[in-house]
Parts: structure tokens; C-alpha cells; sequence
């Protein structure tokens, strides 16, 4: 099992890493983070009529923990679960852009910039620029 155990970078402590909520869907299920949300991504889907996604940090990329699916023909769905790159998903730009700069900063410069297709974002710079410092230009988005 992967990121069972997360050790803090300042503290060297360990705790329990996101790993753990794979092994159990009713473990995720039962996080009131969900509940909580789940009104809040209803209400972002109604608006927006896309999808949404609720995803936390963890080992440096975006772990999803539940989503809301669009009723439109064309729409984006996710794995509850599954772990996303930050530099090239919607959910991974978003986690990086409000990120407080040291971290987003650390963060950019411990990914690895893989191509996924011929349209993935491959400079730490186009990165930087998706999540930049100024929140009103931040894009959250492919």
C-alpha cells in the first residue's frame, strides 16, 4: 500500500497519509468533509453545469474524495480515490494556486513533468503562470 504514513516536513513526525482511505470506500463515505460538501458542489454543478470535484493535498498530488457528476452529454467524471498530477489536471491547478507561495513554490519544484499528451503543460513556468500569486487571475482549469 502507497501513502499509508506521511511524515511533516518540519517536524519530522509522522501521521496517517491519504493511503489509508483507499483501503476502505466507506471510510471515505463516512468523512463528514463529504457531507458537509456535498451541498456546496451540488450547488456548484446546478450553476456552473459542469462537474465538480472535491480533492485534498497529499503527497504532492490531488487525491479525490468525491465528486459531483453534470447531467450535460459532454462531461468530466473522476475516480473517487485516484491520485492526479497537480501540473496537468483541473483539480491540481486549483490545489496549487492557493496554496500559500512557499509552498506552491516547494511544490512546483518537486514535480516531475511528465507529458501526458501532446497539450500537457511540460515548463514549471506556464505552471507558475496557472498559479500565480495574484488570486484574481488565477486559472483553475485544463
Amino acid at each position: 500500500m502507497n501513502n499509508l504514513a506521511e511524515q511533516d516536513e518540519a517536524t519530522g513526525k509522522y501521521k496517517l497519509g491519504i493511503g489509508v482511505l483507499r483501503i476502505s470506500e466507506r471510510m471515505i463515505n463516512s468523512f463528514d468533509i463529504i457531507t458537509i460538501s456535498r451541498s456546496f458542489l451540488n450547488k456548484l454543478v446546478e450553476t456552473t453545469q459542469e462537474s465538480a470535484h472535491l480533492c485534498v493535498l497529499s503527497s504532492g498530488k490531488a487525491f479525490i474524495i468525491d465528486q459531483v457528476i453534470s447531467s450535460e452529454a459532454m462531461k468530466v467524471t473522476a475516480k473517487i480515490g485516484k491520485m492526479e498530477p497537480l501540473y496537468c489536471s483541473a483539480v491540481g491547478k486549483c490545489l496549487l494556486a492557493y496554496r500559500p507561495e512557499k509552498e506552491r513554490n516547494r511544490l512546483l519544484d518537486n514535480l516531475k513533468l511528465k507529458p501526458f499528451t501532446s497539450a500537457t503543460i511540460t515548463s514549471r513556468g506556464s505552471i507558475g503562470e496557472t498559479a500565480g500569486t495574484d488570486p484574481e487571475k488565477r486559472i483553475c482549469g485544463r
